[in-house]
């Protein structure tokens, strides 16, 4: 007589049943692996039930102060309802806005939901009891400038200059080189002491260019508009008369007052729709460039000495540079200085032409904050994955759909001083803008256009732009009536600038772009523009901290050569104030790589691959503490550092009979007679983890059971009911009904739970037939009925006859035994199924047995 000890193990599949461990299970319902022990599972809280049953839930937002349930019925989101305490949960169902895209995930960071989509990334915020949506990106205000001439030109007194050299009558040919280049530095003297003194009564006489942001409340920028070139009708305008006297011995050049003309800057908002953005958006900050210098450091020429009527005049000009230099160190210009800012979003349209008002003096520009311009914040941007780490939004799988350009009134402009008589043009009803673009698939154009909406008509700008240096050609075109004859139209070609972003054109002579009047019969026709939407799969853009909105250029990571498909990190650090040398885990389809810690303020260092395994993207990833589970062909894994440990194995995938058990009880018979194998139900299951369980959860809407894997000891088990949704964060993980009742997995209630236990085949001793004489089972409980059974069979994969079978109800402590008799069998089972109480306990089975050859004793 023999005897051996069998510790029961979870469900396997991974080997066949004749090669199987002994304890190994083919099903084991609704027992949970606890401490060496089988014990019920509880019943799962529910904690919710909705109005309707067509909104499941999608996210909790919480934070330390709320916890929010968002909710979606597959064509809208809902703030669905919110706790005030674990247990007591309120219904809300506010409406926060439809979903016309395909949402890919949801993240918040602390009052602010965010909604992932296939093109974009919606915003709403948490203010006063109420989600407030607020869209995809603030709507850029359209705000025209204008320079207007001041009522007087600047002037400065400036002194007489005797020449040197008086020799000689030919007053046009003898002036010495020397006295020339002292009296250019007089001249330039007076030029520069007209300049100081118009910036710093805050004026303007040179050509700049001016433009303006969405500051945002953490300070950073988004949305800058377009540059707009400002200066008066003749930058390079200087004026003084000089009068020469020749009747002393010397010539003496008597200076009257020198001038510049110079203007006034003025703005009219023409639209601003920021009031639903007002919490995100703080000012609308406006910023200039320091004025082109048009005057060359050379002395004087073109210089003469002229006799009108017996008074002799001295002449010059100033050398300068030509409208198209100036133009190209214009369209160079990154530097922008606040010089002031906007607020009081209600206030700001209607109320005409106002003066800028400007604090600072325009002489110490250098000294003013300095705009920072980031164009892809106009683009429409969104990710296929997402993660939220360290308050900064992560986004991989990157897809830019391309701004359709700023709208007409952002490129018009006002300039002073003009002596040519201008025509004053009717305000627009109908408009468009088509940019033309080089792109990876040809050209590509975009449009923006405007109907049945009136667009003041202040000229062209002598500066207009498209932000992205692939743009090579712009076309305007606009008329004040819809089948008016006469259109007004603009074509100029576009060229790519060094230092930003952008393609611009400049107008040659720094005055306006002129409109082109045409006649035209027919209708207005907006030409079709084309959606531009560019994939970036390997880039990886990290937000701001606690700022959703920005993207800063500098925390843009490339990862692989492949396609990002996940991201995630470890929940606990591995060690004392930090997460280790691999903060953040990146999954692609060409394996898994790690971004180590980065310097000089950045979030990230280099990347480098972990394993070439590829995770299934059919799976959410999931963190737990000190480590990540992720699905692949493999397997189950979990990767700590930068190892990757199997937990389950889809090496095979073997499926064998159950005995025939009768007494399992009506609630569990779906889950148990279910011969699904692990593998195939995990093909497109949702996944979560439970906390104070250590298990993860996998849940198939099809199938009537839940699949736990229990992490510390790797054993299996089915949970019976059947579940339509998971929703997993951080420490929640819940799961709704076909009625949409919520029920949360951490909260289990106990209670009487109708169980099944039934081993693969038993070896004992391999090759061998055994004849069972005694069985033991070690179990305890209060108030459980339960049915035990041996059954026996020849083949592992083949059919098993029932041996012995007994019904055990009461109170039981310690070990069952029972005896059996039967002839030999190759292999046994034992089947255990009934109603546990929550006091049950199932440990070991010891068992009794003869091996025997040819039907006798060994």
């Amino acid at each position: 007589m023999e005897q051996q000890k069998l510790m029961l193990k979870g469900m396997a599949c991974t080997v066949p049943p004749a090669l199987s461990p002994d304890g190994e299970c083919n099903r084991v319902i609704n027992l949970r692996y606890q401490n060496d022990t089988w014990i019920p599972i509880g019943t799962p809280s529910a904690i919710y039930v909705p109005s309707s049953p067509d909104h499941k839930i999608v996210y909790i937002h919480c934070n330390e102060k709320y916890t929010h349930y968002i909710s979606s019925d597959g064509t809208a989101i809902f703030y669905e309802a919110y706790a005030e305490e674990p247990k007591t949960i309120t219904e809300i169902n506010q409406h926060i806005f439809d979903t016309k895209e395909k949402i890919y995930s949801i993240e918040s960071i602390g009052n602010t939901l965010l909604f992932i989509s296939e093109k974009n990334i919606y915003y709403s915020i948490y203010k006063e009891g109420t989600y407030k949506y607020l869209g995809t990106k603030p709507p850029l205000p359209e705000i025209t400038f204008s320079l207007e001439q001041t009522s007087s030109n600047y002037a400065v007194v400036t002194g007489n200059y005797v020449l040197t050299d008086s020799s000689g009558t030919n007053y046009t040919s003898m002036i010495s080189e020397y006295d020339i280049k002292a009296y250019s530095a007089q001249v330039y003297g007076n030029y520069n002491k007209i300049k100081t003194k118009i910036h710093q009564d805050k004026h303007f006489c040179q050509p700049f260019l001016i433009r303006y942001a969405l500051k945002l409340y953490d300070g950073s920028y988004i949305m800058p508009s377009a540059p707009i070139l400002l200066s008066c009708s003749e930058p390079r305008q200087f004026t003084q008369q000089i009068t020469v006297n020749v009747d002393s011995g010397k010539k003496t050049f008597y200076s009257t007052d020198a001038y510049i003309q110079s203007g006034t800057l003025f703005y009219k908002v023409i639209k601003c729709e920021l009031e639903d953005w007002k919490d995100i958006v703080k000012k609308i900050d406006i910023f200039i460039t320091n004025e082109a210098v048009v005057i060359r450091d050379e002395k004087i020429k073109d210089y003469a000495i002229k006799d009108d009527n017996g008074t002799r005049y001295f002449t010059f000009t100033m050398p300068s540079y030509s409208g198209e230099e100036i133009g190209e160190l214009l369209s160079e210009e990154n530097l922008f200085y606040k010089i002031t800012s906007l607020t009081d979003f209600k206030k700001l349209v209607n109320t005409g032409k106002n003066k800028l008002v400007i604090k600072d003096d325009l002489e110490s520009l250098a000294l003013l904050p300095v705009l920072s311009a980031d164009n892809s914040t106009l683009h429409s941007l969104s990710g296929k994955c997402s993660y939220v780490y360290n308050s900064r939004l992560h986004i991989g799988d990157i897809c830019k759909e391309l701004y359709n350009g700023f709208p007409l009134s952002v490129l018009t402009c006002g300039i002073c001083g003009y002596t040519e008589t201008l025509p004053v043009l009717p305000p627009f009803k109908q408009a468009y803008i088509c940019i033309y673009i080089k792109h990876s698939e040809g050209d590509r154009k975009l449009v923006w256009s405007a109907t049945q909406r009136e667009i003041e008509n202040l000229k062209l700008s002598g500066m207009l732009s498209y932000p992205d240096s692939r743009a090579y050609k712009i076309e305007i075109e606009a008329t004040p009536e819809p089948g008016y004859p006469l259109r007004y139209r603009f074509s100029a070609p576009l060229k790519a600038c060094a230092n930003e972003n952008k393609a611009c054109y400049i107008s040659p002579d720094l005055k306006q772009a002129a409109w082109k009047e045409i006649m035209v019969s027919g209708p207005f026709d907006i030409p079709a523009g084309d959606t531009i939407i560019e994939s970036f799969p390997n880039t990886l853009l990290v937000s701001s901290s606690r700022n959703p909105f920005t993207f800063p250029s500098e925390e843009t990571y490339i990862v692989s050569n492949g396609q990002i498909t996940g991201i995630a990190s470890t929940t606990t650090p591995l060690s004392q104030g930090q997460y280790g040398a691999f903060p953040l885990y990146i999954f692609t389809n060409e394996g898994i790589w790690a971004l180590e810690t980065g310097e000089n303020n950045l979030c990230y260092g280099i990347s480098q691959p972990v394993n070439r395994e590829i995770a299934d993207e059919r799976h959410d990833i999931i963190p737990i503490d000190n480590g990540i589970i992720y699905i692949s062909a493999r397997g189950i894994s979990v990767l700590s550092g930068v190892s990757s440990a199997l937990l389950l194995s889809f090496t095979d995938n073997h499926r064998e009979e159950l005995p025939d058990c009768g007494n399992i009880p009506e609630e569990i018979q779906g889950a148990f007679r279910n011969d699904t194998s692990i593998q195939d139900y995990l093909c497109e299951c949702q996944l979560g983890y439970n906390y104070v369980t250590q298990e993860l959860v996998f849940l198939h809407p099809l199938f009537p059971y839940l699949l736990i894997l229990h992490i510390p000891s790797g054993n299996i088990y089915r949970r019976s009911g059947r579940y339509f949704s998971l929703y997993q964060h951080f420490s929640i993980l819940l799961v709704s009904d076909a009625n949409g009742i919520v029920y949360d997995m951490m909260q289990e209630a106990p209670g009487d739970v109708p169980f099944a236990l039934v081993t693969r085949p038993i070896k004992l001793i391999p090759d061998f037939y055994k004849r069972w004489r005694e069985t033991s089972v070690l179990c305890t409980f209060d108030s459980s009925w339960l049915q035990l059974s041996l059954w026996g069979g020849y083949e592992a994969e083949g059919s098993f006859r029932k041996l012995s079978s007994f019904n055990l109800a009461g109170k039981i402590r310690g070990h069952i035994p029972f005896k059996t008799m039967g002839p030999p069998y190759k292999y046994h089972c034992i089947s255990i199924t009934g109603v546990a109480d929550p006091t049950f306990q199932l440990s070991t089975i010891d068992t009794r047995f003869e091996a025997t050859e040819n039907n006798h004793s060994r």
